[in-house]
């Protein structure tokens, strides 16, 4: 895609935005949750799934029920002892599976924090490293960042959506650009613009 494509789209997203008397955009980023578990967990079972029915209460369980499985091998330790299916309240393998080779991998490259995540994320030769499991491709590499509090847009059926109404068409990459370019005119960030839209596109199903 030109560049002067992804301005035309972000000055159609823009425009669009405008327009919208109900739309809000908060102030601030996204925070962490300071515990791997509750991270990792939320990148792997997000996919396709309802979030706020589906994968938030999980996460709340997380963080109350193992406050001290914030880092990455006490959250394995955690899922070998009780098994992953009980943690996680979860039976389907899929996402157990891609959830364990996550932590798996980040045990071995020695990160066990947020922190740690956020800087091994910025070396952009992590991206293969990540999409080599089954489960992680760009919405989740995306989110990763956005759940470390890294700038980010994690393109979702909800943005996709949104992107449309707003008549720009594209793949994954087009509606990231639109959007991230689209928070820069507004003088936000890709994150805070991405939350605004998935929160107004959230209300509007409901």
């Amino acid at each position: 895609m030109s560049a002067h494509q992804g301005n035309l789209n972000a000055e159609k997203l823009r425009e669009f935005i405008a327009g919208l008397d109900d739309f809000q955009i908060q102030e601030r980023d996204t925070e962490t949750y300071a515990h791997m578990g509750a991270t990792l967990t939320d990148a792997a079972l997000q996919a396709g799934i309802h979030y706020d029915n589906v994968v938030r209460p999980r996460i709340k369980e997380i963080l109350e029920k193992y406050p001290d499985a914030r880092t990455t091998s006490k959250f394995l330790n955690l899922l070998r002892e009780k098994g992953p299916g009980y943690v996680l309240n979860w039976q389907g393998e899929k996402k157990i599976k891609t959830l364990l080779a996550l932590a798996e991998l980040l045990r071995a490259e020695g990160i066990e924090t947020e922190t740690q995540l956020a800087q091994w994320l910025q070396d952009q030769d992590r991206r293969g490293t990540l999409y080599a499991i089954s489960g992680v491709g760009p919405k989740t590499y995306d989110y990763l960042w956005l759940l470390c509090s890294l700038d980010a847009v994690a393109v979702d059926v909800h943005l996709m959506r949104f992107a449309a109404q707003a008549g720009v068409k594209g793949e994954y990459a087009q509606v990231r650009d639109a959007v991230a370019r689209t928070a820069s005119l507004l003088g936000r960030s890709a994150t805070q613009l991405d939350k605004a839209i998935w929160l107004y596109q959230s209300k509007r199903r409901q």
